[in-house]
């Protein structure tokens, strides 16, 4: 079993890494062709439907599949079909609220009207998702990597060409569309490799209304997160335009790039942390805070870095159209310290069972983050969006823990991290 979920980690790593590697790059040379103008267009319309898609995707209702299969693996079909068909019809309300709100917004403009009719279309495909839940229960993460990859590198090799071809910006959309399909049908006959048919799955209205009362929660916070994290590219292209939102996005870009490393590092120390607290809360939280003190010097060496080189990186990579950028990414770069502090507070919450507080931390802080780009981007455009990000990142995972009696505990832990005295007083006591 350990060989497996060796196996299954490494597979899962090497996704993300040829991934974030090469989408990293084409990225850039997809921003330096379109022009901020561009693509900043395209970035809102992602953002756009990125508010209302996790309505289709319901990520989180996948950790209670692959649960119910292991516990109920004679109902696997039952249960895989009508995860599938709860996916399918959230991504027709993903459609229909997409579609209707651009409409209203911008109801002169058919060009982002265009865009975001194909990008919330192409929502229908990740009902097929599903089946990733089987191989993830079977510890067969490899089929659908493979799976996924071939149809990656094929997409990337198309961006590619439409790059070199001087391809209008709405063939990109197409692209991600025709992303969604290949992804799909390369998951269908992994599925049927592995001796599976989706000819035997089959729907349960009584099952459907378990899946929702198992997931409620997780599917509401996942959709404060979406507004949570997107939200300010889709008010920043509303309020000001589409070019200040391409300036934002290759800074928000830059920023989650430092996120692959102490995100892998954390799901490595998770399971070893969660059994330190079957030998008490002493072990527990004393490897909590020392996971708490990782993550500040990763976040504090990656945002100093960041700052010194982002100019001489983003004229090298995006080129001297987005120079701006330089001043929004010496700004958004340091909300990655609560990104990071948000990684590890949720070995806490899933240990401590707090999913409701994360709940009501994360609405909070979407709301807070809606008022403060209405309150900051008008004066201060890009830069004004950032600030707004800091400061509702910094509420949602650690100012809350404050207002939080359970949580109290993890407020002082955090804060003896962010002043470094808990890495000073260890250094001092060896």
């Amino acid at each position: 079993m350990l060989k497996k979920v060796i196996n299954n980690t490494i597979w899962l790593s090497l996704e993300q890494i040829l991934r974030l590697g090469l989408g990293f790059f084409v990225g850039a040379w997809l921003a330096r062709y379109l022009q901020p103008q561009q693509y900043g267009l395209l970035n809102y319309t992602m953002g756009f439907v990125g508010l209302f898609s996790p309505l289709a995707y319901l990520n989180d209702l996948n950790q209670i599949v692959v649960r119910d299969i292991t516990l109920e693996s004679s109902d696997k079909n039952e249960i895989i079909g009508t995860s599938f068909t709860l996916k399918l019809l959230g991504s027709l309300i993903t459609i229909f609220l997409s579609t209707v709100t651009i409409i209203l917004l911008r109801p002169n403009d058919n060009l982002s009207q265009s865009l975001i009719i194909i990008l919330s279309f192409s929502t229908i495909f990740y009902s097929f998702n599903t089946i990733d839940c089987w191989f993830q229960q079977q510890i067969k993460s490899k089929y659908t990597v493979i799976a996924k990859n071939i149809t990656f590198i094929f997409i990337t090799l198309g961006r590619i060409l439409l790059i070199s071809t001087n391809a209008p910006l709405i063939a990109f959309a197409w692209v991600m569309f025709v992303e969604g399909a290949l992804s799909s049908i390369a998951l269908v006959i992994a599925y049927y490799i592995s001796g599976q048919a989706l000819t035997k799955w089959k729907f349960c209205f009584k099952r459907a209304k378990k899946l929702l009362k198992d997931s409620w929660t997780l599917i509401l916070s996942g959709l404060a997160i979406s507004i949570y994290l997107r939200i300010d590219q889709t008010m920043l292209g509303q309020i000001i335009g589409d070019y200040e939102v391409g300036i934002y996005s290759v800074a928000v870009r830059l920023s989650e790039l430092c996120c692959f490393l102490p995100s892998a590092f954390v799901t490595s120390v998770f399971s070893s942390i969660i059994q330190a607290k079957e030998k008490g809360d002493t072990e527990f939280y004393r490897r909590l805070q020392q996971l708490f003190d990782i993550m500040v010097l990763m976040a504090y060496g990656f945002a100093i870095l960041m700052i010194f080189s982002s100019k001489i990186l983003v004229n090298l990579v995006y080129g001297e159209h987005y120079a701006a950028t330089t001043n929004v990414v010496a700004v958004h770069i340091w909300s990655i310290i609560f990104m990071f502090l948000g990684f590890a507070k949720n070995i806490w919450v899933i240990a401590e069972n707090q999913g409701a507080y994360t709940l009501t931390s994360t609405v909070i802080g979407a709301i807070m983050n809606i008022f403060l780009n209405l309150w900051l981007i008008p004066s201060y455009q890009a830069i004004g969006a950032a600030i707004a990000t800091i400061i509702s990142y910094g509420f949602a995972d650690y100012i809350s823990c404050l207002f939080y009696k359970p949580a109290r505990p993890i407020f002082g832990m955090i804060t003896k991290s962010l002043t470094l005295t808990s890495c000073i007083s260890r250094i001092l006591r060896k």
